[in-house]
């Protein structure tokens, strides 16, 4: 097989490794960074709780309260603008004379349909507070390693795709080959930072080791 083969074999290889061991690194990086199974249940409960608590004092569509809140809600209209998302309805006569003149206590000819956005609100309230019956407990990822994406790419699958795909040993040394390897993915990929020099790759092998001797 001609060596140019071989190359392009190897290089296309190589890139697949890199890319997928890169993305994994991504996804790992945003959920290490999102809240703890702890923090993430305490807002959920209060939250539910928030939600129950409105539910309860939510007026029910034939009541006082509900057209009184109906009103302020055409009033703002009037004010400010229609709903956002929501055309209003213009009440137009459709007599052949002159419309009789409004008494001043109606309501303007024109309707807002603020009713709708209060039925609607009611409406999302009842549908999320039952989707929070069926939650389910909260994971931070798929898989969320206790080592740091950073030890988790510097330190062994970067190392495991140069020894796979070069099939040589990484090395541990400052100028060894894998090392320089790593470090050149991490600049053509734009990661920087203390925890990406060398020294770190080096003491994130070890990091990486010592998690998977444990696990």
């Amino acid at each position: 097989m001609p060596s140019e083969e071989v190359s392009s074999q190897l290089l296309d290889e190589l890139r697949t490794e890199i890319n997928d061991a890169l993305n994994r690194y991504r996804i790992q990086s945003i959920w290490r960074a999102g809240p703890t199974t702890k923090q993430l249940s305490r807002k959920l409960a209060a939250f539910q709780a928030a939600m129950l608590r409105l539910k309860r004092n939510l007026p029910d569509q034939s009541s006082k309260l509900f057209e009184y809140i109906s009103d302020l809600g055409e009033y703002h209209a009037e004010l400010r603008g229609p709903h956002p998302r929501l055309d209003n309805f213009h009440l137009d006569w459709e007599g052949e004379d002159e419309p009789p003149p409004l008494p001043p206590d109606t309501r303007p000819p024109t309707n807002y349909r603020s009713r709708e956005r209060l039925q609607d609100l009611i409406d999302c309230v009842g549908q999320v507070s039952e989707w929070l019956t069926h939650r389910a407990p909260y994971g931070r990822g798929p898989w969320t390693p206790s080592v740091s994406p950073a030890v988790l790419l510097t330190g062994f699958n970067l190392p495991r795709i140069y020894e796979t795909v070069f099939k040589r040993k990484f090395g541990m040394g400052r100028k060894s080959l894998g090392t320089r390897f790593v470090s050149e993915v991490l600049r053509l990929s734009k990661i920087s930072g203390t925890g990406y020099s060398t020294d770190a790759i080096i003491k994130n092998q070890q990091r990486a080791r010592r998690s998977l001797l444990r696990s």
